[in-house]
């Protein structure tokens, strides 16, 4: 499977375009009209491959019409390039090649060597999808290394899955509205936070929604600021938790106002 030239196995389906290898993992996904489509799409997560990356001729990363704002793909790292300012990895997933990128995290300004993973292992990777000189590439949010084999046949079965899923919405006239979300992956552990420095209320709230994340559901809005109540204003948890949602730490569920952390997919 993995010496395929092509990709896994083919390139899931026929699907061209930007339509291959990409999709919903969480059926549960509500669906509006375009005006919730563009205010919720930022919140999506789409397990994909490089290739589906790379032969999308939209200008913005898009799957099936939908705009994705991060991606989830698992790869083996071909080389590695530390420079004070960043991370350079680049990352073959066996139906491309793609650079990804990671910054250093929090208030730190600059890299950290130790951080950096080894050439050789496989990754997987969550960002969302940029463009330099007319060259893809990843914003590398989270960068983790995969130890278990099965993770990575994992991965396949998700974005085939997923296809599946989002070609089934969208010809029953479902799939207009807001973007899925990648749920019940087993690769990530922990609570740290992506681009976090460890003691902001930031961190705080992220912290909070992480340990709230164990049902399908996620945790409501409601919940956080019940938590939180002793510690920050109400306000305050409202625009900490916007921004969490743009950067793509953490996304919606069942509706608005219930959420989910990255580190919890």
């Amino acid at each position: 499977m993995w010496n395929n030239p092509g990709g896994f196995d083919g390139d899931f389906s026929g699907t061209t375009g930007g339509g291959s290898g990409g999709g919903f993992m969480n059926t549960t996904a509500q669906f509006g009209s375009p005006a919730a489509k563009k205010e919720r799409r930022s919140q999506n997560i789409i397990a994909t491959t490089v290739k589906c990356i790379l032969d999308c001729q939209e200008e913005s990363f898009t799957i099936e019409g939908m705009e994705v704002n991060m991606v989830c793909l698992v790869g083996i790292i071909r080389s590695v390039d530390i420079s004070s300012t960043k991370i350079s990895y680049t990352l073959d997933d066996h139906t491309g090649v793609i650079d990804v990128l990671r910054y250093p995290e929090g208030d730190a300004e600059e890299t950290n060597e130790n951080d950096a993973l080894a050439e050789g292992v496989y990754a997987r990777v969550f960002g969302p999808v940029r463009s330099l000189q007319e060259k893809r590439h990843i914003l590398g949010f989270r960068v983790v290394q995969v130890d278990d084999p099965n993770m990575i046949t994992t991965h396949v079965l998700e974005v085939i899955q997923q296809q599946l899923m989002l070609k089934k919405l969208k010809s029953s006239g479902a799939g207009e509205g807001s973007g899925p979300v990648l749920a019940n992956s087993s690769l990530l552990s922990g609570p740290s936070v992506p681009g976090g420095s460890g003691n902001s209320d930031k961190d705080l709230v992220y912290r909070v929604i992480v340990q709230g994340s164990s049902s399908e559901s996620g945790i409501s809005k409601a919940a956080v600021k019940a938590s939180l109540q002793r510690k920050l204003a109400a306000d305050k948890i409202d625009r900490l938790m916007e921004e969490l949602a743009s950067d793509g730490s953490i996304y919606t569920t069942v509706d608005d106002e219930h959420f989910m952390a990255i580190e919890s997919t």
